[in-house]
């Protein structure tokens, strides 16, 4: 009996059907390891390059705002200001010797006309000439692997950096663009606490900034 399965054995292996079986059956399995294959290089290229935008995206922000004194000495002169001036207006009074100190560490401040209310005590019009730089920080690399469906790729704690460094960077930018209708209103008060607010939050983005793209090198 076990001659006659043998026998059997061999017949099947050695026929046309089976070998074509075998045959159709190995290549449908190597197109699809092949195919597969293909497929993990693509996402794994797609998440190399989208990685790489947005590293380079994330340096160039933080080389930007780390430029960016212009604000930070304007919120100085603002604070100056504000220690003789509480409304920071446009007039106000104080003692001459205060007020050419203050004139002396404010060069946007500058002296229209003053009028002697006593022998201590002028009252000062004086014009400001005020300077704002608005950045605006580009996400562009974040949205196009977003796209891309990139995020879907990435490990939590990767993806949890890149969602906290572009929220931040958002706050950042909507907070920066109200001191432009601040200036142009004269609100100097409110301007000078926005102010204060931007550099807050600018310093929490460096430093956000700088986690991620150390992050960013372990997420290959």
């Amino acid at each position: 009996m076990k001659t006659n399965f043998l026998r059997s054995a061999k017949k099947i292996l050695n026929s046309n059907w089976f070998i074509t079986i075998f045959s159709t059956t190995v290549g449908v399995l190597l197109a699809f390891y092949v195919n597969d294959l293909g497929e993990r290089f693509s996402t794994n290229q797609r998440k190399k390059n989208a990685l790489d935008n947005i590293i380079q995206e994330i340096s160039q922000n933080r080389d930007d705002l780390k430029a960016q004194k212009v604000n930070d000495t304007l919120l100085d002169y603002l604070v100056e200001i504000k220690s003789l001036n509480e409304e920071i207006s446009t007039t106000f009074t104080a003692h001459p010797d205060s007020f050419r100190v203050l004139l002396a560490k404010v060069p946007v401040m500058a002296l229209i006309d003053s009028v002697a209310l006593s022998d201590t005590v002028y009252q000062y019009k004086v014009k400001f000439n005020f300077h704002l730089t608005l950045n605006d920080p580009p996400q562009i690399a974040w949205e196009a692997a977003k796209l891309a469906d990139v995020p879907n790729e990435l490990s939590y704690e990767c993806l949890e950096v890149l969602v906290d460094v572009y929220a931040i960077q958002q706050l950042y930018v909507e907070e920066e663009r109200k001191l432009l209708d601040l200036l142009l209103e004269g609100k100097h008060v409110k301007m000078l606490r926005t102010l204060a607010m931007v550099k807050s939050i600018k310093k929490q983005l460096l430093e956000q900034y700088r986690k991620t793209l150390q992050q960013l090198t372990n997420c290959d």
